[in-house]
């Protein structure tokens, strides 16, 4: 059975290898923009996420071992000149184990994040995903995500 709860700072080294997964694929899809992470920098950054208060990190597991992860943020931005303020959640990170995926925990952990949103009061979450990333983009499209807007980039010959 799969259950999905808040990490805690001994989930830590478990979350490690998880996101070193994610963190290849990045890396394969976008060079120029994604490195390799150091596993001391990596410990450290979950852990600052742990502690922040705008911050939600679940772990799904089994009796044996975590599963995947994702971390979503609760984002405020004021009004300004051009924009309304914005309150919405924004899913930083997730993460299945490629051993486990196809299994409905990318589901559970979408459906605890869409809770905690409607809990806090947040009309509506966001992510990003590569354009390249297909299996990524298919899977949140099958959960009910939907395009809102595309980022489009110009190579520059240096």
């Amino acid at each position: 059975m799969i259950s999905i709860r808040l990490a805690k700072f001994s989930d830590i080294e478990s979350l490690i290898p998880l996101n070193s997964e994610v963190q290849s694929l990045h890396i394969d899809i976008a060079p120029s923009v994604f490195c390799e992470v150091k596993k001391d920098e990596l410990s450290k950054w979950f852990q600052e996420q742990i502690e922040d208060c705008n911050t939600q990190l679940y772990i799904a597991e089994n009796s044996r071992k975590v599963l995947g992860y994702l971390i979503i943020k609760v984002i405020k931005r004021p009004s300004n000149p051009f924009m309304l303020k914005q309150h919405y959640a924004y899913i930083d990170h997730m993460c299945v184990d490629s051993e486990y995926r196809g299994n409905g925990i990318g589901r559970k952990l979408i459906s605890v994040a869409v809770a905690f949103a409607k809990d806090s009061g947040i009309g509506h979450i966001e992510l990003d995903v590569w354009s390249k990333n297909i299996n990524a983009k298919n899977a949140y499209k099958k959960i009910g995500f939907e395009a809102s807007r595309e980022k489009l980039i110009c190579k520059v010959e240096l």
